[in-house]
This record gives C-alpha cells, structure tokens and sequence, in this order.
C-alpha cells in the first residue's frame, strides 16, 4: 500500500489529477483480483476519486473518467465475489455510482446483493439519466436527499400539483444545475461513507 500512496502523490492532489493519473488506472485496477483483501476496499474508493477529478485541461479529467470505466467488468466481477467486507460494499456502491451510461449492467448485478436499500436507491438515483419531459425525472427533483427512499415513505406527502407546476416551469438549464448538485451530493455522501468505513476497518485489523 505504501506503493499506491507514493504514486497518488504524483497523481491526485486535492480533486486534481494528471496526465499519468490514467496512466495509474490499470494499475491499480490489476490489484482488484481475488481473492478480497483489505487493499481491495482502498483501491476501489481510490478509482471512485479518480472519476471525479478535475484538471486544467478538461480532456485530461476525461480521460481518466474513460480509464476509470474501462474497468467496469473487473468492477462488476468484484460485486459478485462473496465477503464479508461491508467497506468493500460501500466503495463499490460509490465508484459504479459514476457510470450512468451503464445502468442495466450496474443494476442486474448490484439488485443481487443484500445491501442496504438506502444506497441502492441512492444508487439508482446516480445512475438515472434525466429527461426533464417525462414527468417521473421531475418527480425526482427535490427528492433525492438523503436517500429517494426517504421520499417513498407512506409518511412523507406526494409531489402536489402545485410542486410539480413550479418545477415544471423552471428553465432546462436550471433543472439540469439542480439536478446535477443533487447527484454530486449524493456522491459525496456515499464517497465520505466509504471511506468511514474503510479506516474504522483498518483500526480493527
């Protein structure tokens, strides 16, 4: 693991990644085989960073972002490896949480697992591609935090006529920004519960 951090240092600092950060990807990923150690949790939450780094040069974010999802069925093979790391869980759901453009292949193996509902829901919010015409996207606007599951409780009302017109009315670009700091909130979340979870296990190791 000392590697790892020595190579981040030249490769992520404060959200900000490089030119030889996809360079890393593969790398990194070649260490997610099984069988599921302590390293795979770490690694993964590391990858889940990656895909939201930011740089000067917006094509060099993306090509990182596309290094990053290049290992989406080592990923996928990795949810199906059975453990006992709950850590490992919460990685996984933060880094596929990023790959919109994969849903059902996300989604048919993730709805497998007995996981917490609250991130599954979370996830499936991430991973939905919003169409600001059908009306079930703009349902979902307001609604995300902290989980949609939260807002399909009996006890919390239904969108109101009156909501849905205000909504509704609000220009593409403005429902696009609300709907993408939505997202990104979720992703802190789950990125910040990962990365809990990852260092409470490593003190008990």
């Amino acid at each position: 693991m000392r590697i790892i951090h020595a190579l981040l240092d030249e490769t992520w600092a404060e959200g900000e990644v490089f030119p030889a950060t996809a360079a890393l990807v593969p790398l990194l990923c070649a260490t997610l085989r099984p069988p599921i150690t302590w390293l795979h949790p770490k690694v993964t939450l590391i990858l889940g960073l990656f895909t939201e780094g930011i740089a000067p040069d917006p094509s060099t974010a993306r090509a990182v972002h596309a290094a990053v999802e290049s290992g989406l069925d080592a990923y996928l093979a990795m949810a199906r490896m059975p453990h006992r790391r709950a850590e490992l869980d919460l990685a996984l759901v933060y880094l596929l949480a990023h790959f919109p453009q994969h849903r059902a292949r996300i989604e048919a193996v993730w709805t497998t697992r007995h996981t917490d509902p609250d991130n599954t829901a979370r996830l499936a919010r991430c991973l939905t591609t919003p169409d600001f015409d059908d009306p079930a996207t703009l349902r979902l606007i307001g609604r995300s935090w902290p989980t949609p599951r939260y807002w399909q409780s009996p006890l919390e009302p239904a969108v109101t006529g009156k909501e849905e017109r205000r909504i509704r009315d609000l220009p593409p670009d403005a429902l696009a920004l609300i709907w993408d700091q939505e997202t990104q909130a979720l992703l802190a979340y789950l990125g910040a519960q990962a990365e809990h979870a990852i260092k409470e296990a490593s003190s008990v190791r």
